[in-house]
């Protein structure tokens, strides 16, 4: 064989081999570009239309499924709140504090047990369904007074209508509200002062207050079952007795919502949260107001304590024939509280009426345990 017919054997079957490794390459390449096309769209092809998030990658599902949100505070009311009832009337001042952990504590132990039949013992009735959407929503309420005597007092039943005899309140309960008292006679004092001229409702005032009548009804709630949700709440107005009246809450939580007219500038409706502890001070005769309450079991109930002025039948009719009078009293009343400082007592000062209150009756038999 001739020299260059030998070089071009040659030649030809490099030409050949490269050929055949340039068509190898190219089918791996493209067999890898496959597989990598399918591992990408693998998770969309198993993608549901109905819902891309339950089979998104974990990446995406990251994003979409563990951001963290932020947690929502219930709304409170400030520690003064003035509403404008009507354009036609004057405006009405709500304050709030909050009692200290050791007090509270304290109060709770003068509550009575949760089991409804507890309740009945002391003398708790049951309340009928407030609205037909929460047909198992159950109130029991009880009525006290917290004057000094340890023996029953004479006053109106504020959904009777009638004068009933009232057991007193447990010692603790007696000695906060006295303690009470005594740590805002300042402002009650100037109160007094400012009252107008003298007419039937302001002598009335007047005796109420001088003989720590003011903040002496109480009334126990104890609600748990359904809730009563914000469309759902009872919009009123409270009677005469609440020309002044101190809210406690003490278990569970309830949202206490407020009118107010468009006169102040101000959204018509206003909404504050109440947790244990917190305590309101305010004239609801003047304003509607209602509450939400949440679903809860007979075992962790919502419980509130309300304090009014304590009337007889007699009192309560005095004060509603004389309405032109009562109003000019609601102004003064209003005015005081916009500049007064709500005052609570220590859990010292609380025990220390206490022991004042045991010894006052050490004579006179231990007091009824609500």
């Amino acid at each position: 064989m001739a020299p260059c017919d030998a070089n071009a054997s040659v030649t030809t079957m490099l030409l050949t081999q490269k050929a055949q490794r340039d068509q190898e390459r190219a089918k791996t390449g493209k067999r890898n570009l496959c597989l990598t096309l399918a591992a990408v769209t693998a998770p969309m092809r198993k993608m549901s239309p109905r819902d891309p998030e339950e089979n998104a990658a974990p990446c995406c599902r990251f994003n979409l499924e563990r951001r963290p949100r932020p947690a929502r505070r219930p709304q409170r009311f400030p520690e003064l709140r003035v509403m404008h009832p009507a354009p036609n009337r004057p405006p009405v001042c709500l304050r709030t504090a909050r009692l200290s952990s050791d007090l509270l504590a304290y109060l709770q132990t003068a509550l009575p047990a949760r089991r409804p039949e507890d309740l009945r013992v002391f003398g708790f009735e049951r309340q009928g369904a407030p609205c037909s959407s929460a047909p198992q929503h159950v109130c029991y309420e009880g009525h006290f007074h917290v004057m000094a005597p340890p023996g029953p007092v004479t006053s109106l039943h504020p959904r009777g209508g009638v004068d009933v005899r009232k057991p007193a309140a447990p010692l603790q309960m007696r000695a906060f509200f006295a303690a009470f008292r005594q740590k805002n006679s300042s402002w009650s004092q100037k109160l007094l002062a400012a009252l107008p001229s003298k007419d039937p409702c302001t002598e009335l005032f007047c005796c109420i207050i001088e003989a720590g009548r003011h903040f002496a009804d109480m009334a126990v709630q104890v609600r748990y079952g359904d809730a009563i949700d914000r469309p759902h709440i009872r919009w009123h107005c409270d009677g005469p007795s609440s020309l002044l009246r101190l809210a406690l809450q003490a278990h569970g939580t309830r949202a206490l919502h407020l009118k107010d007219s468009q006169a102040s500038g101000e959204p018509p409706h206003h909404v504050g949260w109440q947790e244990p502890g917190d305590v309101c001070l305010s004239a609801p005769l003047a304003f509607q107001y209602g509450v939400q309450y949440p679903a809860t079991d007979w075992q962790h109930p919502t419980v509130a304590v309300e304090c009014r002025a304590l009337l007889t039948k007699a009192e309560h009719q005095l004060l509603l024939m004389h309405y032109t009078a009562l109003e000019k009293l609601l102004h003064t009343v209003s005015k005081a509280l916009s500049q007064a400082h709500l005052q609570l007592p220590s859990l010292a000062e609380v025990q220390a009426a206490a022991r004042h209150l045991s010894h006052e009756e050490a004579g006179g038999g231990a007091c009824a345990k609500a």
